[in-house]
């Protein structure tokens, strides 16, 4: 409407502008805030764009080092992250310039505040590569480290994926899951104790740079609830009962099986029994365990195995049930570059792991695919996540994540 009075004379533009300065006044609004906020709007969605485009380089060099190795694609993703950790600081210097809180608009405000936060980017250049050399250095070790097996102490090549992992899903020998236990912890462990304190410290002072008193105060930061902590305590209260009932029935199913002297009638249970190196998921003592024993089991993995299972029929698999769903099919480029099944001319980081390039188009998962139940459950779990990149792609950059850092 203005610009058609603009064509038409003086007049018209002087009461094109009592209209509007009336209209703002109504609604309770500052025109120049207005303003500030239009032109907040064009800056923070330039912004988003060339976050997109950081992200993408850093997800780029990120993978090359995951995916292969090597002492020069560790250099070259540390370069790479300097790079990018100057440039945001140059935006975040801008971002910072200006006086968000006041609009209007919600989702406006949260992108400025979440751009107003520079992260570990906040660290001086020399900090900063040593806390990226930090976590290359336990990203390296893990992915790399062997052990000796149980059984033949000459035998040392045993890797967590496939070999350790598919040990403890079928030994039962407690001897044997104690040792493994044991010595991956103190290679994969023991070893990182130097880069992971060197870690910790770095990561509170980037911290205490973005005004937040620790790294604890920074994650919980994330939730956007003023009472994550209160509200997490609540939860555990609700669910503590039922823990509390099954962590006591599969402890007595475990020392009926491995007798006392292993597994206490009180207390914690011994993390090596339960199947799964970081005692996360319960399924692989089932068998033992099951509280209605008489019921036939469903060997899943057997059935898979005889049925000649692939990795690929696993993703192609899952793929199916997402789209019967009616969610969105694995676009081309997933195919194409996704790594599921472990390399045998170079060292990987084997565990699984699902990446949004933020480019909208280029989404991958990384596994060492074995074929079992497991891994079957694995699949569908990340290929969840792809799911989910695919779903919020058309969101602004800034939003492209989880719903909060627990999902």
């Amino acid at each position: 409407m203005a610009r058609t009075m603009l064509k038409i004379g003086g007049g018209a533009v002087l009461v094109a502008a009592i209209v509007a300065v009336f209209v703002v006044a109504t609604q309770g609004r500052d025109p120049d805030l207005e303003a500030l906020e239009h032109e907040g709007h064009e800056y923070i969605m330039q912004l988003d764009r060339n976050a997109g485009l950081r992200k993408n380089r850093a997800s780029v060099a990120e993978w090359a080092y995951t995916s292969n190795i090597t002492k020069a694609n560790e250099e070259a993703r540390i370069q790479v992250q300097l790079e990018l950790s100057k440039l945001e600081k140059q935006a975040w210097e801008e971002t910072r310039m200006y006086k968000w809180q006041d609009f209007q608009d919600f989702t406006l405000r949260r992108m400025f505040k979440k751009y107003s936060q520079l992260g570990v980017s906040a660290l001086p250049d020399d900090k900063y590569k040593l806390l990226m050399q930090s976590v290359s250095g336990m990203e390296s070790n893990y992915a790399t480290s062997k052990i000796c097996s149980y059984k033949d102490s000459s035998k040392c090549d045993l890797a967590l994926e496939p070999d350790i992992t598919e040990i403890f899903a079928k030994s039962q020998d407690p001897e044997e899951l104690k040792h493994l236990w044991v010595e991956w912890h103190k290679a994969a462990g023991a070893k990182a104790r130097a880069n992971f304190t060197q870690y910790v410290q770095l990561d509170n002072e980037a911290a205490k740079l973005n005004d937040f008193k620790d790294v604890a105060e920074w994650w919980q930061s994330e939730y956007e609830v003023p009472d994550f902590e209160e509200q997490l305590a609540k939860l555990w209260e609700d669910v503590k009962p039922l823990y509390q009932q099954l962590h006591a029935y599969v402890r007595k199913r475990l020392r009926d099986k491995y007798g006392d002297q292993v597994v206490s009638a009180k207390g914690p249970i011994p993390a090596h029994l339960l199947g799964n190196m970081w005692a996360q998921t319960w399924n692989n003592i089932e068998s033992f365990t099951r509280p209605y024993p008489d019921k036939k089991e469903v060997d899943i993995t057997q059935a898979m195995q005889e049925q000649n299972y692939t990795a690929l029929k696993m993703f192609q698999m899952s793929d199916e049930f997402f789209r019967s769903l009616n969610l969105t099919a694995m676009p081309e480029k997933f195919w194409k570059n996704s790594i599921i099944e472990k390399p045998t001319d170079r060292e990987i980081v084997c565990h699984a792991s699902a990446w949004d390039f933020y480019d909208g188009e280029d989404f991958r998962i990384k596994q060492c695919t074995t074929v079992d139940y497991e891994y079957f459950q694995t699949t569908h779990h990340e290929m969840g996540h792809i799911q989910y990149f695919l779903q919020y792609r058309h969101q602004p950059v800034i939003f492209r994540d989880g719903a909060n850092p627990g999902n």
